[in-house]
């Protein structure tokens, strides 16, 4: 019995130091994390500090350059905008000297966008967009070339600009027309599903990773005799390029049913003639 006692108070004896010890481990971990994210914070006070100097030297000098460009690039838009054609043949102009340079455009831009992809070739898309906004909205609030940066610094940048964005009449029609018909785009479509037009071969590999409620992408040529050359299928899916196609299926439906109509231009003719022509449009009427 002695023995035993003594084993369990050695026992007991040896748990307490070893747990003595983790305590010891663990406070001066405590302790030096505790510096350590005083270290942290002391930094981060610091960027900060640096980040707002930038803001207030560098990065506004950045932005008032900025905005200076884009007032030009609206001054020309204006003045390229005093008729049609002179508009059309400037966008001509643009588009050849861009597609000489490798930079695609699509025919669907508006031709203030145009003017800002020429100034801006190689920035991404959404960039542009949010420039060409705030040109749009200086035009729909009639702002003067020589107040536009003042407008885009009351609007607290150009990001910000496009929240008074207001899209053209021709815009709204569009897209109530593809909201109205899009119910008969999925009913067509869960028709067709059941009985394809025509039914493509592929090797497996191609459907492996394919999801088979969503729609599946095809590349081919279409010929001016009704007929469509199917080349392949595409080994992807995306939700961008589906819901593009269904929305252009929903405008064909609605143009075979006499339901596009051109709408009235809800801005000033006189301070923005041609603001809702596409480079598409004036290609045609440049040709």
């Amino acid at each position: 019995m002695t023995t035993s006692i003594n084993t369990l108070i050695a026992n007991a004896t040896s748990t307490v130091s070893t747990t003595t010890s983790a305590q010891a481990v663990n406070n001066s971990t405590k302790a030096e994390n505790t510096a350590k994210v005083a270290n942290f914070v002391t930094e981060f006070d610091k960027l900060a500090a640096q980040r707002l100097v930038f803001e207030k030297t560098e990065y506004a000098a950045s932005n008032a350059r900025l905005y200076a460009i884009l007032a030009e690039i609206y001054a020309h838009y204006i003045c390229a905008s005093v008729t049609k054609s002179l508009l059309a043949s400037t966008v001509k102009a643009l588009k050849a000297n861009l597609k000489a340079q490798g930079v695609g455009t699509q025919g669907n831009s508006l031709a203030v966008s145009l003017f800002v992809r020429y100034v801006f070739p190689d920035v991404q898309r959404q960039r542009i967009q949010n420039y060409t906004r705030s040109i749009q909205a200086a035009v729909a609030a009639k702002v003067e070339v020589a107040e536009f940066a003042n407008f885009v610094i009351s609007k607290h940048g150009v990001e910000a600009c496009k929240k008074d964005f207001v899209p053209s009449a021709k815009t709204v029609t569009k897209k109530q027309v593809i909201e109205a018909n899009m119910p008969i785009v999925n009913t067509l479509l869960a028709e067709l599903d059941t009985s394809p037009a025509a039914v493509l071969d592929v090797s497996d590999d191609f459907t492996t990773e394919l999801d088979e409620n969503e729609l599946t992408i095809l590349i081919g040529k279409t010929g001016k005799d009704g007929k469509v050359k199917v080349y392949t299928a595409v080994p992807a899916q995306g939700k961008g390029v589906s819901k593009w196609a269904k929305e252009h299926l929903a405008l064909y439906i609605a143009k075979q049913n006499g339901q596009l109509t051109e709408p009235v231009p809800a801005q000033s003719p006189a301070l923005a003639p041609a603001a809702n022509e596409t480079v598409a449009d004036l290609e045609k009427l440049a040709a």
